[in-house]
């Protein structure tokens, strides 16, 4: 039986002491779709933060699990080749950072999770070759 892409049980988050998410469990298999509906401030954005790594679970003696594609840990740039997430907060960061950024490079940028793309990234002709693809289909120039 294939893991779920998401799999929490019993998780918590706190910012400081501050409880967010309490005893929170989640599965979501693969082709599966949801939705995280809330009012404000109710934890949707927290909860999309733990998915991907943004931010970790709080701490706590009675057992928890937190898994992501299977894995309890990731290194966050991996994680990123694998997870598409656009929230209000990337949108807000791309708006006030990276006025210096073509439209290639910031599609480019979302193959590594970052806002730009920078020297030590190996860009590959796949990558380049993609990115022009989606921003065709987009409709939206190069």
């Amino acid at each position: 039986m294939q893991k779920p892409i998401v799999f929490f049980d019993n998780v918590e988050l706190q910012y400081e002491t501050i409880p967010v998410l309490k005893n929170i469990s989640l599965s979501i298999e693969e082709g599966e779709h949801c939705v995280i509906l809330g009012a404000n401030g109710s934890g949707k954005s927290s909860l999309i933060k733990l998915i991907n790594c943004e931010l970790y679970p709080s701490y706590k003696d009675e057992p928890f699990a937190r898994e992501i594609l299977g894995y309890e840990r990731w290194v966050v740039s991996e994680l990123r080749k694998h997870l598409g997430v656009v929230t209000n907060d990337l949108h807000s960061r791309f708006v006030f950072e990276s006025g210096y950024l073509s439209g290639f490079e910031t599609v480019l940028s979302g193959f590594y999770g970052t806002i730009g793309v920078f020297d030590h990234l190996e860009i590959t002709n796949e990558q380049k070759e993609a990115a022009h693809a989606a921003m065709e289909r987009l409709e939206i120039g190069c």
